[in-house]
């Protein structure tokens, strides 16, 4: 059995995601998906396909549960995650501070 060669830009490797890739995949989404680009960022979940595929694998790799986080009044997205068996809603505050964005404060005038 010879060894794959090691992956690079001449020559990629592909397989399938798995449980271990998500922290991966989570910081270059923080890379592309900057706040500077998206005020704010929505996720859209297809029923028929991209939902019960990441359900599947994740209980295929042991994952015991499942948490997600969507505004109180976006109805149709708490509909959707209630038809998809998800319970115990609870209202949250969700707040965001951008530490990457400069500083806008006027310089202090000396007397």
């Amino acid at each position: 059995m010879t060894e794959a060669p090691p992956a690079g830009p001449d020559n990629l490797r592909i397989r399938e995601m798995s449980i271990d890739d998500f922290p991966a995949v989570f910081h270059i989404g923080e890379q592309v998906f900057t706040a500077e680009s998206f005020q704010n960022l929505y996720r859209t979940w297809d029923e028929y396909g991209l939902f019960k595929e990441i359900k599947h694998r994740m209980k295929e790799q042991g994952v015991r549960m499942m948490l997600i986080d969507t505004s109180a009044d976006n109805h149709p997205a708490v509909r959707f995650f209630k038809k998809q068996g998800f319970g115990d809603i609870r209202e949250h505050v969700y707040m965001s501070l951008n530490l990457s964005r400069k500083s806008r404060k006027k310089p202090v005038k000396k007397p």
